[in-house]
């Protein structure tokens, strides 16, 4: 199947395809943890994110793709990858990159690197990345949790430069985790973070850092931390980010009606294995634990196969 063959097939999802795209496609997406339903209108109507599909049988979506640009179109990511169960082992992921590739090209020639996300169990999506010229960069660990424990908090907030300074020091990878998008580790990003999306940095100068916020498009009641931690911090430094994400979230909780979860993300170039065991003492019984790969490759190796 030639390049023109994939491209003429490949189309710009609308409005009309919300039920199909949340429907069949994304039944048991992160057993039901899916982003998708709630940033697919975000997405839609704004200038960073372009999702593409392919049509399926009567109505059906067959799979799914999205260009998503950060640092200023330099940084370009593919989210919410996926393939409808009828239509797997059919090369609908390949037909998708093989037309989002000239897109990004054509779109943002600025773009110098490729991202993407995927679950560590996931081989067949890490296969396929890994083909299309991809690399593991960084290693993470997400766990979201239930309703948090009436806390008050005690670690002092943190300017975006002290937080830029220890996180650069434990990142596996200069990549801030700001939810499932990978954004440089940059002083701007965090800058936005702050101002834009109502975060805030925690935790002690020199020190393990945890960058929290309530989730806007989870109906308000998401909390989610982004941890960066070290063993070297020891265990009670990350037990102390935990419990002040916990307090943020009680101390705010009466303006986020409805039940409030909380969501952590952890990078740690050297403990994520022994980070995960203490996040899973403090949190015996999550809703939903997965760890994650970012995955990347420099725009010079071929845009054409992005994936």
């Amino acid at each position: 199947r030639s390049l023109l063959d994939c491209m003429a097939e490949v189309r710009r999802v609308t409005a009309a395809d919300r039920a199909a795209v949340l429907g069949e496609l994304s039944r048991d997406i992160y057993e039901g943890h899916d982003y998708l339903p709630y940033t697919f209108d975000e997405w839609l109507a704004g200038s960073t994110h372009t999702m593409f599909c392919i049509d399926g049988e009567g109505g059906a979506i067959a799979g799914l793709d999205t260009v998503a640009a950060y640092d200023g179109g330099r940084t370009i990511m593919f989210q919410a990858l996926r393939v409808h169960e009828a239509y797997r082992g059919r090369q609908v992921a390949s037909r998708l990159a093989a037309a989002l590739g000239p897109f990004v090209a054509a779109t943002y020639p600025q773009a110098a690197r490729l991202r993407v996300t995927t679950q560590a169990s996931n081989e067949a999506s890490i296969k396929l990345h890994q083909r299309q010229g991809y690399s593991v960069r960084s290693n993470y660990f997400f766990i979201r949790t239930k309703e948090p424990l009436a806390r008050t908090p005690t670690l002092p907030n943190l300017s975006p430069a002290d937080a830029l300074a220890s996180m650069e020091s434990r990142a596996a990878f200069p990549v801030f985790f700001d939810v499932w998008a990978t954004p440089d580790l940059a002083l701007e990003n965090l800058q936005h973070f702050q101002e834009v999306e109502g975060g805030v940095f925690f935790g002690n100068v020199g020190g393990a850092v945890g960058a929290g916020r309530w989730n806007p498009r989870f109906c308000g009641q998401h909390y989610e931390t982004t941890l960066y931690w070290q063993p070297a911090d020891g265990a009670a430094a990350l037990i102390a980010l935990l419990d002040e994400s916990n307090a943020r979230a009680s101390a705010s909780k009466d303006c986020h009606p409805g039940p409030v979860w909380l969501q952590f993300y952890l990078d740690s170039k050297d403990g994520l294995e022994q980070g995960e065991a203490i996040i899973r003492q403090c949190f015996p019984a999550p809703d939903y634990a997965v760890g994650c790969l970012m995955m990347e490759k420099p725009v010079v190796q071929s845009i054409t196969n992005h994936s």
